[in-house]
């Protein structure tokens, strides 16, 4: 019995968890904003995400819970979504958003603040195309770049302080790898700091990161995208790269 009672108990808790938690009172008359619970860590079953690998937010889940459900549209009418408190200490006090440039529909990834130029880059997927929005303007302006020689398809990066570079992961095409690249952004001079595993080509190098203390750069290599004549491939994995000595060290795997 005593099991059966905290079974129920544990039903009840999944059926009535909330999508939504209440607003820091300086938001309080908000509704472009919304703070998510526990980090949508429980969703009241049955549930179904049917929009594919960032085809669609989240918020189009199909939930038998009309309460959730009610919350999910709420949260897909909003400008602002906190997933962590801390965020809204970078959100502040009166946060608007406002429309500064109209872009092509592909992917945009890679953003990277680079302090001594007081730019923003990002890159375009499936491109060679990446952007410098310029800060020192009013209002701000966007201006094309190119690396020498070109990276095509970024699909993650990272500015480092450390050395003053981009830290870029690729996906490759039109005619590169799947690599993970290093650029200066005053000069715009690239290269590849690794593009496979003893032989084996990378998969689509994504997100990297470079420790300030050690200067080793952590990318992550899921599958993505691939290379059609790419036929032997490293596993999935989280890598650490030392550029000084331009080797790998793997941090975990997952085979396939």
């Amino acid at each position: 019995m005593q099991f059966l009672s905290a079974f129920a108990t544990l039903v009840s808790a999944v059926a009535a968890q909330s999508l939504l938690q209440p607003l820091p009172t300086q938001y309080a008359n908000r509704s472009d904003i919304v703070y998510i619970a526990n980090n949508m860590a429980v969703i009241p079953p049955p549930f179904n995400y049917t929009g594919g690998l960032y085809l669609e937010p989240f918020t189009t889940l199909n939930v038998s819970n009309a309460s959730f459900t009610s919350q999910l549209e709420q949260a897909g009418n909003a400008s602002f979504l906190i997933f962590d408190p801390r965020f809204i200490d970078i959100l502040g006090p009166n946060p608007q958003l406002e429309l500064f440039f109209n872009l092509s529909t592909n992917v945009h990834e890679a953003p990277s603040f680079i302090p001594s130029l007081n730019v923003v880059f990002f890159s375009e997927l499936e491109t060679a195309n990446q952007f410098f929005i310029q800060l020192n303007n009013t209002p701000p302006t966007i201006s094309n770049i190119t690396f020498t020689p070109p990276i095509f398809s970024i699909n993650g990066g990272t500015y480092s302080a450390r050395d003053g570079r981009l830290y870029l992961a690729a996906n490759g095409g039109n005619g590169t790898v799947p690599a993970v690249w290093s650029a200066d952004p005053i000069t715009r001079q690239s290269q590849v700091l690794v593009n496979n595993f003893r032989g084996l080509h990378l998969n689509s190098p994504d997100d990297v990161v470079v420790s300030n203390s050690t200067g080793l750069v952590y990318f992550t290599d899921p599958f993505y995208a691939y290379v059609p004549s790419a036929a032997s491939r490293a596993n999935v994995r989280f890598w650490g790269l030392s550029p000084s000595l331009l080797r790998q060290r793997r941090i975990c795997t997952r085979s396939t």
